[in-house]
């Protein structure tokens, strides 16, 4: 599998109509006008190819600056996130994305810049949880005060009027898009992964479409520890040891956002 990064101006018709195609194939309840709307706001996309060129997945990306409290950081924000089933746990996307921050970090070197993801399925969420250092929110620990007033600032920002600040949920609007049935569904056997759990609990109308509202601080050790741990699977001479965690892979992509 390839990627490459592509503005999101430079698009061809043809891409964009094959990147509707496979966001079809896992989301109801949105339009192709909502789509275009949503990669029109964004600034690149990752793309991944397969052997034969084909579009197999993507990824839209948008960073700003944004003031919080007096400081200034950097915000980065995914916007839709797919990747066909066939080549779910290949690592591509999740590599591709690791680069991106590794650009965004020497970019913005003397400024924190940090990742504002929104979970609307289980997947993503694991995304931030296995390959972070500092997320929020989480099982293990309550959100610090620092980690909520970048949640609050940024989602009661672009999410007004959606977003609320107790629950930490952004409610899905009417035809935003959610994940098809059999689509990353949370069997009862999942609900033993505490991270799982958490998601479910916090955000128990997942599957209307709210998403629950997190944040992960980017550093270079992110890309970091995802080689490492991609390099550790190559070594194993196993697969998973436990049939639940076959589930908890990081780079199983699907996000809708509006």
């Amino acid at each position: 599998m390839k990627t490459n990064f592509v503005k999101s101006s430079q698009l061809s018709a043809a891409q964009i109509t094959r990147m509707f195609h496979i966001m079809d194939a896992y989301y109801a309840d949105f339009t192709e006008a909502q789509f275009r709307a949503d990669l029109a706001a964004k600034d690149e996309v990752i793309l991944l190819h397969d052997d034969n060129g084909a579009i197999v997945g993507f990824s839209t990306l948008l960073a700003r600056p944004m003031w919080v409290n007096g400081r200034k950081i950097i915000s980065l924000y995914s916007g839709d996130t797919v990747l066909e089933k066939a080549y779910w746990g290949n690592g591509a996307l999740a590599a591709a994305f690791g680069l991106y921050m590794i650009r965004l970090r020497l970019k913005h070197f003397f400024t924190p810049a940090y990742w504002f993801l929104m979970s609307k399925g289980y997947k993503t969420y694991l995304l931030m949880t296995n390959n972070f250092l500092y997320y929020f929110p989480r099982f293990d620990r309550p959100t610090p005060r620092e980690a909520q007033n970048l949640i609050s600032a940024f989602y009661g920002e672009h999410f007004a009027g959606r977003f609320d600040a107790r629950t930490g949920l952004v409610t899905a609007l009417k035809q935003s898009g959610h994940l098809k049935l059999a689509v990353a569904d949370i069997e009862p056997r999942l609900l033993a992964h505490p991270r799982i759990k958490f998601f479910s609990d916090r955000n128990p109308g997942w599957q209307n479409g709210d998403e629950l509202a997190c944040v992960a601080r980017v550093s270079l050790l992110v890309p970091i520890k995802f080689a490492l741990k991609r390099l550790w699977r190559l070594t194993k001479t196993e697969v998973e040891t436990s049939p639940m965690l076959s589930n908890d892979r990081s780079d199983d992509l699907l996000v809708r956002h509006n």
